[in-house]
């Protein structure tokens, strides 16, 4: 059974990079598991329930609609964009792992196309984290910091390198 996408084809082609000449089954997955593995654990069991609820009805309002509008959508389409970029020009088939290179074109090297996920990684975390600033100052019942199998409050990182702040996961006991 196909899960409701908070994110639209012609939404992820027209405002990213991604050509509109891209078959959607190419992408989709991702889409999907960054909807899953990203953005429930951010929202929690309780809100993303409701936030997925709301927005397949096209009846989310108020703080749930710019939720929705303003920090689901942009995180998923940044995320499943960097997920996509970094396998795109892989396929899978009966004989194995391939490669394919379109004629007169060039294989984009692996640094290259690091480089340009991380991008959307950067945008993606941009959008996290100004939806964790928006929850701090905003009363939703719905996120709570401990729910059956999903921490809201889990720190969510999409990227690695360093950090020079405070841990607050780690303790200083020795």
């Amino acid at each position: 059974m196909a899960i409701f996408l908070f994110t639209s084809q012609s939404e992820l082609t027209s405002q990213t990079i991604l050509g509109a000449n891209v078959d959607p089954n190419r992408y989709i997955f991702s889409i999907e598991k960054v909807q899953l593995v990203s953005v429930q654990p951010l929202l929690g069991s309780e809100l993303y329930d409701l936030i997925y609820a709301g927005a397949e009805a096209n009846t989310l309002t108020g703080d749930y609609l710019t939720i929705y509008n303003d920090y689901v959508k942009p995180i998923i389409k940044n995320l499943a964009l960097a997920e996509y970029v970094s396998i795109s020009n892989m396929r899978m088939a009966n004989g194995g792992i391939f490669k394919r290179s379109p004629e007169g074109s060039e294989i984009v090297e692996k640094d290259e196309i690091d480089f340009f996920a991380q991008k959307y990684l950067s945008v993606a975390q941009f959008h996290i984290d100004n939806f964790v600033k928006f929850m701090s100052n905003n009363s939703i019942p719905e996120y709570k910091s401990s729910q059956t199998y999903i921490n809201a409050e889990q720190n969510i990182d999409v990227f690695g390198g360093w950090f020079f702040g405070e841990d607050n996961n780690q303790t200083n006991e020795y």
